[in-house]
């Protein structure tokens, strides 16, 4: 579960920020998507992270965007070959990387495909 950050302080909760504690868990998407009657809002929260926390997102940043690039490589070839993926053959192409080619939890993963 994501703590808000405390009105009056731009820093996360102390139980967030626990070594523990993954990046993943700090972004956390929703389970489920929208029905019709429910509509999702991107709230934009000032933080401060510590030079660890900061180097961790960074890092995490940096690994979802390699994720991203090649699932879009994935597809381009996937259309060349005349084939039409849906967003499960996607998230199918990207969780069948193996673990330490995709150090991100299969969720994660997952929703990056999802988006693409």
């Amino acid at each position: 579960m994501v703590k808000a950050a405390d009105k009056t302080s731009t820093h996360l909760s102390e139980e967030l920020l626990h070594p523990w504690s993954s990046l993943e868990h700090i972004l956390a998407l929703p389970s489920s998507p929208p029905t019709n009657r429910e509509v999702l809002r991107t709230a934009i929260v000032p933080v401060t992270l510590s030079g660890v926390d900061y180097r961790r997102a960074h890092d995490a940043h940096h690994i979802a965007a390699g994720l991203w690039d090649q699932a879009v490589d994935w597809v381009h070839g996937e259309w060349k070959a005349k084939h039409n993926p849906g967003k499960y053959d996607i998230r199918a192409f990207l969780t069948s990387i193996p673990r330490e080619q995709r150090p991100l939890h299969a969720h994660s993963t997952e929703a990056i495909g999802y988006e693409l």
